[in-house]
């Protein structure tokens, strides 16, 4: 079931979106808080048309439709005209590959969510204030959400390059320069068309596959355990086809160890945003 009118009862079914709605930034603003709002109905899995429903697209609002959709627990292109990357010029396809490879390689961490999600009610997009209830400067925010539990999803919503990021209570690295932000705090990003402000708190274990085109392309073999220190962190990585892996980390006086369960394939752990060396 693939549903968008939905009543008391209606999150036992697998999906929802957001309808049938317009190629403006005001339209895919809404599909974000739509889909926030759900989530904090007890939704658990939400999603959007990628581009817009009514209407002809521009490679801009495309582009960055596709990162906020590709960010989304569940993505698909869909409208009356067509939404496929490559009737929107070479930029905004090799954007939509980016996005595309990275959420292929982030398999294993979104089937993982997505099995937390089903078991306990929490929405994969998850508004802020469902994690920060003490924190009054996210009660009204509409604009970001956490996807799983260690993403902080900062989508650009309008045609600049530039938008205002809030920081919750922790330490958020930049998932693509490795500049750590200790919050709270404002701050305002610098997001050139390609890039999609994306940020994972500290304490997160990340676990990615290998690059696919398509699910069950290739074994996960090896998996990637991208791991950000903080204390303590824990992770499991759930698999239909495997058992439970449970992966633990934390630091103590100068020494970093990291406890990963019984897994048939290789792994690979990569450590992200270290503030000073440690002994592993």
């Amino acid at each position: 079931v693939w549903a968008r009118s939905a009543y008391a009862g209606s999150q036992r079914y697998p999906v929802h979106w957001g309808g049938d709605c317009c190629t403006t930034f005001l339209h895919m603003a809404c599909q974000l808080r739509g889909g926030l709002s759900l989530g904090l109905s007890g939704v658990p899995f939400y999603s959007h048309d990628i581009g817009g429903f009514f209407l002809e697209g521009n490679p801009t609002l495309y582009a960055r439709w596709a990162q906020f959709g590709l960010f989304s627990s569940h993505s698909r292109c869909h409208g009356v005209t067509p939404r496929e990357p490559w009737e929107f010029g070479p930029e905004a396809e090799a954007i939509f590959r980016k996005y595309a490879k990275l959420r292929y390689r982030l398999l294993p961490y979104i089937y993982s969510c997505a099995v937390i999600s089903a078991r306990t009610g929490l929405p994969m997009m998850r508004a802020l204030v469902l994690e920060y209830q003490d924190d009054p400067n996210v009660r009204g925010l509409d604009s970001e959400y956490l996807f799983g539990e260690s993403f902080l999803v900062a989508p650009v919503l309008d045609e600049g390059e530039e938008r205002g990021v809030y920081f919750p209570q922790g330490r958020w690295i930049d998932y693509w320069t490795g500049r750590a932000h200790k919050g709270p705090a404002h701050i305002t990003y610098h997001a050139p068309l390609d890039t999609l402000p994306l940020f994972v708190k500290d304490g997160a274990i990340i676990p990615m596959g290998p690059e696919m085109s398509y699910v069950g392309e290739r074994p996960t073999d090896p998996l990637t355990l991208d791991i950000y220190p903080a204390e303590k962190g824990s992770f499991t990585v759930y698999d239909e086809d495997r058992p439970p892996v449970e992966v633990a980390c934390r630091q103590e006086e100068g020494r970093l160890t990291i406890e990963i369960g019984e897994f048939d394939a290789r792994v690979e752990v990569v450590l992200h945003g270290l503030e000073q060396p440690q002994e592993v």
